[in-house]
């Protein structure tokens, strides 16, 4: 919202409230003129209240530090302090406080602090500073080993994963081309497989050392992950037997 729309709408709260009309009114008649730039409701009764309490100035109170201009330096730092204290906050929230346009928010954020708005990353778990520090230390150690080349080779590690008895067409795959006048493609809805078998996978770094499938039925637990490791043990042991010298 420019500042001069902004004050023009000031100027009219000021004349509605000595023509005796309410906060809901007035905000009423605000959005009918001025549509999606109409001031919120909050700082219409805000204006309310001050010129029943006998303001006579339209004009905004002055913020130290922060310029009623959308240019200048001083604009950037002001959405820089507020960001960097909570990176959660909206553009609309920005332009309140600072009494700025939306826009003018989005383009000190996009192309002067060059800033985006993005999602937390979901990750299994989150670390403490120690596990982290404990982390780096095995890594260091590893890595200054005069072993660390032959460690590494020994190293085998695994996944698992839920094999479907089918997978659904993503709508992305289904995307072909078509002439202007041509029908638009149709399919139906499917289900995810209700039909599904969890897959686990042993590796190190040539490749695929041992693979297999839960029994269906099975009871995933530690009794279970004991067998599998039985399993891949004797499995190590008959492929690669080089890896178990010296043990």
């Amino acid at each position: 919202m420019k500042i001069d729309q902004q004050l023009e709408q000031w100027i009219n709260i000021k004349f509605l409230v000595k023509l005796g009309k309410n906060g809901p009114e007035i905000h009423q008649m605000l959005q009918k003129v001025y549509g999606e730039y109409a001031l919120k409701e909050r700082t219409v009764f805000k204006w309310v209240q001050r010129f029943r309490e006998g303001r006579e100035d339209p004009k905004d109170d002055a913020r130290s530090g922060c310029p009623s201009t959308s240019s200048g330096n001083e604009n950037i730092d002001c959405v820089r302090s507020l960001v960097l204290s909570d990176r959660r906050l909206t553009v609309r929230k920005i332009a309140e406080e600072l009494g700025l346009g939306k826009s003018s928010i989005h383009t000190i954020l996009m192309e002067h602090l060059e800033m985006k708005k993005v999602c937390a990353k979901i990750v299994l778990k989150l670390l403490t500073p120690e596990q982290k520090l404990q982390r780096k230390e095995c890594c260091v150690d590893w890595k200054t080993s005069e072993e660390s080349n032959e460690f590494l080779k020994r190293v085998i590690t695994g996944d698992e994963s839920w094999i479907y008895e089918y997978d659904i067409e993503l709508k992305s795959q289904s995307r072909v081309w078509k002439q202007k006048n041509s029908l638009r493609p149709k399919k139906s809805r499917k289900s995810k497989s209700k039909i599904k078998v969890m897959l686990m996978v042993f590796f190190d770094c040539h490749g695929i050392l041992h693979h297999e499938f839960a029994p269906e039925g099975k009871t995933v637990n530690t009794a279970f992950y004991v067998e599998v490791s039985k399993h891949l043990r004797d499995h190590v042991c008959r492929v690669p037997p080089e890896l178990w010298e010296g043990r």
